[in-house]
């Protein structure tokens, strides 16, 4: 019974040394890649508070935030800046985050361009229980509001609505 547990742990010696040599020879045909100087020690920002998306040095604001100068309330018609109006399908709504239109609200997803007057770029919708996207560009000179939508196909022009 001696001589079968030495020679069973003599086996299993074996066995151990083999798959050591095998991890070696294994860790051997892996190519190491040069590192890179230029990266840096990577972070997790999310994990360290960061913003989700990408932060305008001059505003401290997102980069994916509408500007400024396109919030407000904006009508294609008079009629639409009507205030209590329940059939203002021309008016919309700008905020930091959001674009509300009549049935749908309009959120920047992917940010493609953006300056202190204009933002394109793709857009997620919702509205009456669908989702889609779609691109779209705004832009804003004095009290005009301009929407092109599907690059190029439709524009549209809005006046800004008085306070």
């Amino acid at each position: 019974m001696k001589r079968l547990s030495l020679a069973l742990l003599v086996l299993l010696a074996a066995c151990g040394d083999r798959d050591a040599a095998a991890d070696n020879l294994a860790a051997d045909d892996v190519e190491t890649l040069p590192a890179d100087e230029s990266a840096g020690t990577p972070t997790n920002d999310l994990a360290n508070g960061a913003a989700t998306a990408p932060v305008d040095p001059a505003t401290g604001n997102p980069q994916t935030a509408i500007p400024a100068a396109l919030h407000g309330r904006w009508g294609l018609t008079a009629e639409d800046c009507l205030r209590g109006r329940s059939d203002a399908k021309g008016l919309v709504s700008i905020s930091a985050d959001a674009i509300r239109f009549y049935e749908s609200v309009a959120r920047p997803a992917q940010v493609l361009e953006r300056s202190e007057t204009r933002i394109r770029g793709e857009f997620a919708f919702t509205g009456e229980g669908m989702s889609w996207t779609g691109p779209m560009i705004w832009s804003v000179a004095g009290d005009k509001l301009t929407r092109i939508d599907s690059e190029g196909d439709s524009r549209l022009v809005y006046t800004r609505c008085p306070m």
